[in-house]
């Protein structure tokens, strides 16, 4: 063989050397492609599953959040219809306290009318008593001025013929 051959034959064993390589490396390559793929999908459909796991919690927390605005719903209404209760609540104390007040001074001023007239009337049985007093102490000394002036009368026909 001659050095051209020898040349030759050695490009085509590097040529052949070299496309042999280049043919392990695209099988290599196609071999990470093919294991990045299949990595791919897998993490693909765990992130699918994933998604499908976090969209059902999105419904049922939509849902929990609707069922939620109607108990706050309910629970507006029902602080409302508290306020509106204790505002009726404080204008019926309002009115009481106002219809005691009046209730106090019609008392008092009826009581204060009674009370005038109790001391009239005692006034008036207190006068009338001091003159039935007086006149049954007028008519009990007129009575015994009476009696006394007949038994002094009886004393004296009794002393007369005794000669006194």
């Amino acid at each position: 063989m001659s050095f051209m051959e020898r040349k030759t034959s050695k490009r085509q064993m590097a040529v052949v050397t070299l496309n042999d390589h280049n043919k392990g490396e695209i099988r290599n390559l196609q071999l990470q492609r093919q294991n990045m793929e299949e990595e791919y999908d897998e993490k693909k459909k765990a992130l699918e599953k994933l998604l499908l796991q976090k969209q059902h919690l999105l419904v049922k927390a939509n849902q929990e959040l609707s069922e939620l605005q109607d108990y706050k719903d309910l629970q507006m209404d029902q602080q409302k219809r508290i306020h509106d209760l204790e505002q009726q609540v404080i204008q019926m104390r309002a009115q009481h306290t106002e219809r005691i007040q009046q209730m106090k001074s019609d008392f008092l001023r009826e009581k204060q009318k009674y009370q005038y007239d109790s001391e009239f009337k005692i006034q008036t049985l207190e006068k009338k008593a001091n003159k039935e007093a007086m006149q049954c102490l007028t008519d009990h000394t007129s009575r015994i001025k009476q009696e006394n002036r007949d038994l002094r009368h009886e004393l004296l026909q009794l002393i007369k013929p005794l000669g006194f």
